[in-house]
């Protein structure tokens, strides 16, 4: 038998359908609450001051690099505010 992946308790699987990976929603909600949970304090942090979070047009010729690392395609809004937040805790990612 499968079991919850947060909580652990047994899993019961009706034939035809989709396996359960959780018990219920409330499970499900804190399993993915708590996988992000790092993610989304650094994001709550960043955004709660306004100065750190500096907002880059795309395309443009001062926008291109930040603390001398080059800001990859496609990042905008909270994913960029959270990639500029892991530079200043010296994570580089590309």
């Amino acid at each position: 038998m499968d079991k919850c992946k947060h909580c652990g308790k047994e899993l019961t699987h009706v034939e035809g359908r989709k396996k359960k990976a959780f018990c219920d929603v409330n499970c499900r909600n804190k399993f993915f609450y708590a996988k992000n949970k790092k993610l989304v304090q650094d994001a709550k942090k960043t955004l709660s001051n306004p100065a750190a979070a500096v907002i880059v047009e795309p395309n443009s010729t001062t926008g291109d690099e930040f603390m001398g690392v080059r800001v990859p395609e496609g990042l905008a809004g909270i994913q960029l505010a959270v990639w500029k937040n892991n530079i200043k805790l010296g994570k580089k990612k590309k």
